[in-house]
């Protein structure tokens, strides 16, 4: 009965729902080179997916744990709770990779492209450079 509870709450909490918003946010990222601003909203589902995992670690410690301890069925949940955790983090995981990749090929594209190697070398050799270039200036506002 208690090894069904915990299959019930492994499939919605995580195949119906976690999975859902994990697939849904990583193909939105794009695998292309940006050449416009790309969306930060993965960093927001792996904030969620960490407040769920919690809450479900909470859920399997308080209510499931206590019943399936020490008996037969303790190696089975272990091992599907086990199992789903280390997909749900793999995915994530290939997530970030890709959003980072994303987000440092926004920012080459426009180092590349509108960055003048001018902008910063002084007229005089012994000046500091104090101001800070339009380019400059758009990525501290998009990585803030």
């Amino acid at each position: 009965m208690t090894e069904t509870i915990f299959d019930v709450l492994l499939r919605f909490l995580y195949t119906e729902h976690l999975d859902y918003a994990i697939d849904l946010s990583l193909a939105g990222i794009s695998l292309a080179e940006p050449k416009t601003e790309p969306p930060n909203y993965f960093f927001s589902v792996v904030q969620q997916a960490v407040a769920i995992t919690h809450l479900f670690h909470k859920q399997y410690d308080d209510s499931i744990f206590p019943f399936v301890s020490e008996t037969p069925v303790e190696d089975i949940c272990t091992r599907k709770r086990v199992d789903c955790l280390r997909n749900v983090e793999n995915r994530i995981n290939l997530g970030l990779e890709r959003q980072i990749n994303a987000v440092v090929g926004y920012i080459r594209f426009l180092l590349t492209n509108e960055q003048k190697k001018t902008d910063f070398r002084p007229e005089d050799e012994n000046q500091m450079v104090t101001a800070m270039s339009n380019v400059s200036f758009i990525l501290v506002i998009y990585i803030y």
